[in-house]
């Protein structure tokens, strides 16, 4: 394992439980780690979008912690899940590589294989969600939380959370020291 740098004076990124399974129980180190990280991917990628990963975590904290712009926008977890798919589309494993050489492939091993398919899954759901398949993302809720019917915001909350605990462990185990 290497050490990095940016994050070496970080004293031991916790990887930090929580309890309730809500995206703004997230420990603000752990999204600033998934955001460096994917700032890094998408920098490096042949995409031609400007994005600001930090910015899109922020903003999704404060939508699912603002009940006014939820109750405002009758499309919020559609517009919410087109914003967050972002750092992933065009390439995304491959970009990752190209970007942290060091990390496991799919193929390496189960757990390599395990972080890939529960990442595109996340992003194929973000996908379908954005462009208003329920039915495709609903089956995606369905083979994670099988009494689900619905698209709730709950559920919804979760699954990005969910997306977030992912890639901080991925991280954590794959690309700095110190954190477990």
């Amino acid at each position: 394992m290497i050490e990095d740098p940016i994050l070496q004076k970080e004293d031991g990124l916790i990887v930090t439980e929580t309890s309730n399974g809500l995206f703004t129980s997230i420990p603000e180190k752990n999204i600033k780690v998934v955001a460096g990280y994917l700032q890094l991917v998408v920098d490096l990628s042949s995409n031609s979008k400007e994005l600001n990963v930090l910015d899109i975590f922020i903003n999704a904290r404060t939508i699912f912690d603002d009940g006014y712009i939820r109750n405002s926008d009758k499309y919020w977890k559609e517009h919410l899940a087109s914003t967050l798919r972002e750092p992933f589309d065009r390439g995304f494993e491959a970009n990752l590589f190209n970007a942290l050489k060091h990390i496991p492939k799919r193929g390496d091993s189960e757990d390599a294989a395990n972080f890939y398919k529960n990442i595109g899954e996340i992003k194929t759901f973000l996908n379908d969600l954005a462009h208003m398949r329920y039915e495709k993302a609903l089956i995606f809720i369905k083979s994670r939380y099988p009494d689900s019917t619905e698209i709730t915001e709950e559920v919804f909350n979760k699954i990005c959370k969910d997306m977030i605990d992912i890639l901080f462990q991925w991280f954590s185990e794959h690309c700095y020291k110190g954190t477990n």
